[in-house]
Protein backbone atom coordinates (compact mmCIF):
# COMPACT_ATOMS: atom_id res chain seq x y z
CA UNK A 1 0.00 0.00 0.00
CA UNK A 2 2.85 2.58 0.54
CA UNK A 3 4.45 1.87 -2.50
CA UNK A 4 1.08 2.69 -4.37
CA UNK A 5 0.78 5.69 -2.57
CA UNK A 6 4.53 6.45 -3.39
CA UNK A 7 4.14 5.47 -6.88
CA UNK A 8 0.92 8.13 -7.34
CA UNK A 9 2.52 10.43 -5.43
CA UNK A 10 5.39 10.93 -7.86
CA UNK A 11 3.10 10.59 -10.70
CA UNK A 12 0.97 13.75 -9.69
CA UNK A 13 4.57 15.53 -9.17
CA UNK A 14 5.58 15.01 -12.29
CA UNK A 15 2.44 16.51 -14.01
CA UNK A 16 2.75 19.21 -11.65
CA UNK A 17 6.14 19.99 -12.46
CA UNK A 18 5.69 19.77 -16.21
CA UNK A 19 3.16 22.20 -16.07
CA UNK A 20 4.00 25.02 -13.78
CA UNK A 21 7.68 24.44 -15.57
CA UNK A 22 6.01 25.66 -18.89
CA UNK A 23 3.50 27.97 -17.28
CA UNK A 24 5.85 30.94 -17.76
CA UNK A 25 5.96 30.37 -21.34
CA UNK A 26 2.85 29.12 -22.31
CA UNK A 27 1.23 32.37 -21.08
CA UNK A 28 2.95 34.30 -23.83
CA UNK A 29 0.30 32.50 -26.12
CA UNK A 30 -2.65 34.04 -23.93
CA UNK A 31 -5.27 36.13 -26.12
CA UNK A 32 -7.20 37.35 -22.98
CA UNK A 33 -6.95 37.58 -19.57
CA UNK A 34 -7.68 34.94 -16.95
CA UNK A 35 -6.00 33.52 -13.96
CA UNK A 36 -2.90 31.00 -14.90
CA UNK A 37 -2.45 29.37 -11.69
CA UNK A 38 -6.21 28.14 -11.43
CA UNK A 39 -6.05 27.33 -15.24
CA UNK A 40 -2.43 25.44 -14.79
CA UNK A 41 -4.55 23.01 -11.81
CA UNK A 42 -7.64 22.13 -13.96
CA UNK A 43 -4.69 21.00 -16.62
CA UNK A 44 -3.21 19.15 -13.89
CA UNK A 45 -6.32 17.40 -12.46
CA UNK A 46 -7.12 16.56 -16.20
CA UNK A 47 -3.95 14.73 -16.54
CA UNK A 48 -3.44 13.31 -13.64
CA UNK A 49 -7.25 11.79 -13.11
CA UNK A 50 -6.63 10.90 -16.95
CA UNK A 51 -4.48 7.69 -17.24
CA UNK A 52 -3.91 7.72 -20.92
CA UNK A 53 -2.70 11.33 -20.57
CA UNK A 54 -0.24 9.97 -18.11
CA UNK A 55 1.30 7.50 -20.52
CA UNK A 56 2.04 10.46 -23.18
CA UNK A 57 4.10 11.91 -21.04
CA UNK A 58 6.25 8.81 -20.77
CA UNK A 59 7.50 9.26 -24.21
CA UNK A 60 9.11 11.96 -26.27
CA UNK A 61 6.16 12.05 -29.07
CA UNK A 62 3.35 11.94 -26.28
CA UNK A 63 5.27 14.82 -23.99
CA UNK A 64 5.60 16.69 -27.27
CA UNK A 65 2.04 16.71 -28.10
CA UNK A 66 0.98 17.44 -24.55
CA UNK A 67 2.81 20.85 -24.59
CA UNK A 68 1.41 21.42 -28.26
CA UNK A 69 -1.64 20.80 -26.80
CA UNK A 70 -1.00 22.80 -23.51
CA UNK A 71 0.03 25.94 -25.64
CA UNK A 72 -3.25 26.38 -27.76
CA UNK A 73 -5.23 25.69 -24.54
CA UNK A 74 -3.26 28.61 -22.62
CA UNK A 75 -4.68 30.72 -25.39
CA UNK A 76 -8.17 31.10 -24.25
CA UNK A 77 -7.35 29.66 -20.88
CA UNK A 78 -10.44 27.99 -20.82
CA UNK A 79 -10.83 25.19 -18.13
CA UNK A 80 -9.74 21.96 -18.87
CA UNK A 81 -11.72 20.56 -15.89
CA UNK A 82 -13.86 17.51 -17.90
CA UNK A 83 -16.62 17.91 -15.46
CA UNK A 84 -16.76 21.97 -16.74
CA UNK A 85 -17.25 20.97 -20.58
CA UNK A 86 -15.37 23.63 -21.75
CA UNK A 87 -12.60 22.43 -23.09
CA UNK A 88 -10.01 18.95 -23.15
CA UNK A 89 -7.04 17.48 -23.43
CA UNK A 90 -7.88 14.18 -25.76
CA UNK A 91 -5.34 10.86 -26.21
CA UNK A 92 -5.61 9.59 -29.40
CA UNK A 93 -3.21 6.93 -30.06
CA UNK A 94 0.01 7.78 -27.66
CA UNK A 95 -0.55 11.75 -28.46
CA UNK A 96 -2.21 14.87 -27.10
CA UNK A 97 -5.09 16.41 -29.10
CA UNK A 98 -6.82 20.13 -27.50
CA UNK A 99 -10.42 20.57 -28.40
CA UNK A 100 -12.76 23.33 -27.45
CA UNK A 101 -16.54 22.12 -26.28
CA UNK A 102 -19.35 23.97 -27.17
CA UNK A 103 -19.90 24.84 -23.49
CA UNK A 104 -15.84 26.97 -23.40
CA UNK A 105 -17.31 28.72 -27.06
CA UNK A 106 -20.32 29.80 -25.54
CA UNK A 107 -18.50 31.28 -23.11
CA UNK A 108 -15.99 32.94 -25.13
CA UNK A 109 -18.76 34.43 -27.01
CA UNK A 110 -20.90 35.78 -23.73
CA UNK A 111 -17.49 37.30 -22.72
CA UNK A 112 -17.59 39.51 -25.14
CA UNK A 113 -20.20 41.52 -23.78
CA UNK A 114 -22.06 41.97 -27.37
CA UNK A 115 -24.29 39.20 -26.72
CA UNK A 116 -26.97 38.55 -23.74
CA UNK A 117 -28.16 34.83 -24.68
CA UNK A 118 -27.02 32.34 -26.70
CA UNK A 119 -28.60 28.97 -28.06
CA UNK A 120 -27.18 25.97 -30.40
CA UNK A 121 -28.20 22.96 -31.27
CA UNK A 122 -28.21 20.21 -33.79
CA UNK A 123 -31.84 19.21 -35.75
CA UNK A 124 -32.72 15.81 -36.62
CA UNK A 125 -34.79 14.67 -39.31
CA UNK A 126 -37.77 13.62 -36.27
CA UNK A 127 -37.58 16.87 -34.89
CA UNK A 128 -39.61 20.10 -35.69
CA UNK A 129 -37.57 23.53 -36.58
CA UNK A 130 -39.12 26.57 -37.46
CA UNK A 131 -37.30 30.22 -38.38
CA UNK A 132 -38.34 33.45 -39.32
CA UNK A 133 -36.86 36.14 -40.66
CA UNK A 134 -38.36 40.08 -39.95
CA UNK A 135 -36.51 43.29 -40.20
CA UNK A 136 -37.52 43.59 -36.46
CA UNK A 137 -35.15 40.07 -35.99
CA UNK A 138 -35.30 36.88 -36.41
CA UNK A 139 -37.07 33.74 -33.92
CA UNK A 140 -37.60 30.58 -34.42
CA UNK A 141 -39.47 27.58 -32.86
CA UNK A 142 -37.46 23.91 -31.97
CA UNK A 143 -39.16 21.03 -30.88
CA UNK A 144 -37.00 18.41 -30.12
CA UNK A 145 -38.68 14.73 -30.76
CA UNK A 146 -38.63 12.60 -27.69
CA UNK A 147 -37.57 9.32 -29.11
CA UNK A 148 -36.78 8.26 -32.37
CA UNK A 149 -35.40 11.74 -33.63
CA UNK A 150 -32.99 10.54 -36.25
CA UNK A 151 -30.40 11.41 -38.25
CA UNK A 152 -28.60 15.26 -38.27
CA UNK A 153 -30.21 17.02 -41.24
CA UNK A 154 -28.67 20.44 -39.60
CA UNK A 155 -27.60 22.99 -37.41
CA UNK A 156 -28.91 26.20 -35.56
CA UNK A 157 -27.60 29.13 -33.80
CA UNK A 158 -29.54 31.53 -31.85
CA UNK A 159 -28.36 35.40 -30.41
CA UNK A 160 -29.84 37.57 -27.99
CA UNK A 161 -27.82 40.60 -28.39
CA UNK A 162 -27.29 42.97 -25.88
CA UNK A 163 -29.06 45.81 -28.00
CA UNK A 164 -32.57 43.76 -28.40
CA UNK A 165 -31.66 42.58 -31.64
CA UNK A 166 -31.64 38.83 -32.33
CA UNK A 167 -30.90 36.41 -35.39
CA UNK A 168 -31.09 32.75 -36.00
CA UNK A 169 -28.36 31.11 -38.42
CA UNK A 170 -28.83 28.08 -40.09
CA UNK A 171 -26.97 25.87 -41.71
CA UNK A 172 -27.89 22.68 -43.39
CA UNK A 173 -26.19 18.76 -43.02
CA UNK A 174 -24.58 19.56 -46.47
CA UNK A 175 -23.17 23.19 -45.71
CA UNK A 176 -21.55 22.21 -42.55
CA UNK A 177 -19.70 19.02 -44.40
CA UNK A 178 -18.86 21.49 -47.22
CA UNK A 179 -17.37 23.89 -44.82
CA UNK A 180 -15.89 21.20 -42.80
CA UNK A 181 -14.28 19.65 -46.67
CA UNK A 182 -12.89 23.23 -47.16
CA UNK A 183 -11.49 24.20 -44.14
CA UNK A 184 -11.31 20.54 -41.78
CA UNK A 185 -8.04 19.61 -40.80
CA UNK A 186 -6.98 16.24 -40.34
CA UNK A 187 -9.63 14.60 -41.80
CA UNK A 188 -7.77 12.23 -43.46
CA UNK A 189 -7.44 10.67 -39.85
CA UNK A 190 -9.56 8.11 -38.63
CA UNK A 191 -9.47 9.92 -35.25
CA UNK A 192 -10.11 13.50 -36.24
CA UNK A 193 -12.18 15.64 -34.04
CA UNK A 194 -15.08 15.46 -37.26
CA UNK A 195 -15.42 12.05 -37.19
CA UNK A 196 -15.29 11.35 -33.08
CA UNK A 197 -18.08 14.20 -33.04
CA UNK A 198 -19.47 15.30 -36.15
CA UNK A 199 -22.76 16.67 -34.17
CA UNK A 200 -20.36 18.48 -31.72
CA UNK A 201 -18.35 20.24 -34.23
CA UNK A 202 -21.22 20.70 -36.56
CA UNK A 203 -22.72 22.93 -33.63
CA UNK A 204 -19.22 24.96 -33.31
CA UNK A 205 -18.54 25.61 -36.95
CA UNK A 206 -23.03 27.34 -36.89
CA UNK A 207 -21.86 29.41 -33.84
CA UNK A 208 -19.03 30.42 -35.31
CA UNK A 209 -20.82 31.26 -38.64
CA UNK A 210 -23.53 33.45 -37.17
CA UNK A 211 -20.81 35.45 -34.75
CA UNK A 212 -19.84 36.43 -38.20
CA UNK A 213 -23.20 38.26 -38.84
CA UNK A 214 -22.64 40.34 -36.17
CA UNK A 215 -20.10 42.87 -35.05
CA UNK A 216 -17.76 41.61 -32.49
CA UNK A 217 -15.24 43.46 -30.75
CA UNK A 218 -11.46 43.33 -31.79
CA UNK A 219 -10.02 41.50 -29.21
CA UNK A 220 -12.76 39.51 -29.16
CA UNK A 221 -12.37 38.76 -32.59
CA UNK A 222 -8.76 37.40 -31.63
CA UNK A 223 -10.43 35.68 -29.03
CA UNK A 224 -12.56 33.81 -31.59
CA UNK A 225 -9.73 33.45 -33.61
CA UNK A 226 -7.59 31.30 -31.34
CA UNK A 227 -9.79 29.05 -30.90
CA UNK A 228 -10.39 27.99 -34.54
CA UNK A 229 -6.93 27.84 -34.85
CA UNK A 230 -6.40 25.28 -32.03
CA UNK A 231 -8.88 23.22 -34.29
CA UNK A 232 -6.65 23.78 -36.95
CA UNK A 233 -3.38 22.38 -35.28
CA UNK A 234 -4.42 18.40 -35.33
CA UNK A 235 -2.18 17.29 -38.60
CA UNK A 236 0.64 19.70 -37.07
CA UNK A 237 1.94 17.58 -33.20
CA UNK A 238 5.74 17.08 -33.39
CA UNK A 239 7.11 14.23 -33.72
CA UNK A 240 9.58 14.82 -30.65
CA UNK A 241 9.88 16.95 -27.21
CA UNK A 242 13.42 18.28 -29.06
CA UNK A 243 11.14 19.53 -31.99
CA UNK A 244 8.80 22.20 -30.32
CA UNK A 245 8.99 25.66 -32.00
CA UNK A 246 9.09 28.48 -29.90
CA UNK A 247 6.88 30.81 -31.58
CA UNK A 248 4.54 33.11 -28.87
CA UNK A 249 1.30 35.35 -29.58
CA UNK A 250 3.45 36.91 -32.15
CA UNK A 251 3.44 33.57 -34.58
CA UNK A 252 -0.71 32.90 -33.56
CA UNK A 253 -1.29 36.53 -34.51
CA UNK A 254 0.10 36.09 -37.83
CA UNK A 255 -1.57 33.04 -38.35
CA UNK A 256 -5.18 34.79 -37.38
CA UNK A 257 -4.27 37.61 -39.77
CA UNK A 258 -3.41 35.29 -42.36
CA UNK A 259 -6.29 33.13 -41.80
CA UNK A 260 -9.10 35.82 -41.51
CA UNK A 261 -7.81 36.96 -44.84
CA UNK A 262 -8.26 33.81 -46.88
CA UNK A 263 -11.87 33.50 -45.46
CA UNK A 264 -12.47 37.17 -46.77
CA UNK A 265 -11.38 36.01 -50.16
CA UNK A 266 -13.33 32.92 -50.15
CA UNK A 267 -15.77 32.48 -52.51
CA UNK A 268 -19.18 31.49 -51.18
CA UNK A 269 -19.77 28.67 -53.33
CA UNK A 270 -23.56 27.58 -54.11
CA UNK A 271 -25.62 24.63 -53.14
CA UNK A 272 -26.33 22.33 -55.94
CA UNK A 273 -30.12 21.93 -55.30
CA UNK A 274 -30.35 25.88 -54.02
CA UNK A 275 -33.65 26.26 -55.62
CA UNK A 276 -35.36 23.39 -53.00
CA UNK A 277 -32.59 23.69 -50.28
CA UNK A 278 -33.49 24.82 -46.56
CA UNK A 279 -31.66 27.63 -46.98
CA UNK A 280 -33.07 29.15 -49.92
CA UNK A 281 -36.28 28.79 -47.93
CA UNK A 282 -34.66 30.42 -45.66
CA UNK A 283 -33.39 33.76 -46.91
CA UNK A 284 -36.61 34.20 -48.57
CA UNK A 285 -38.22 34.54 -44.86
CA UNK A 286 -39.31 31.17 -43.75
CA UNK A 287 -37.91 28.08 -43.06
CA UNK A 288 -39.53 24.75 -41.64
CA UNK A 289 -38.38 21.68 -40.70
CA UNK A 290 -40.13 18.33 -40.11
Amino acid sequence: MGNETTAIAVTEKAVADFVRGALPNLMNYAVRAYAPDAWAKTAMLCIVDNPELLACMATSAGKASLYHALRYAATTGLSLNPQEGKAALVPIQGKVHYWIEKGGMIDLVMETGAVKLIRANSVRSGDKFRLTETLDGDSYEFSPSPRNRGEIIGFFCAIRLRDGGSLVHWMSREEVEAHRDAYGKGLAKTDSAWRKSFEGMGIKTVIKMALRRIALPKEAERVIGAAEEAEAQEEAIPGSFEQMPGSGAAELERKLEEKQAQMAEAPQAASPSAEASPTAQRDKGELDIF
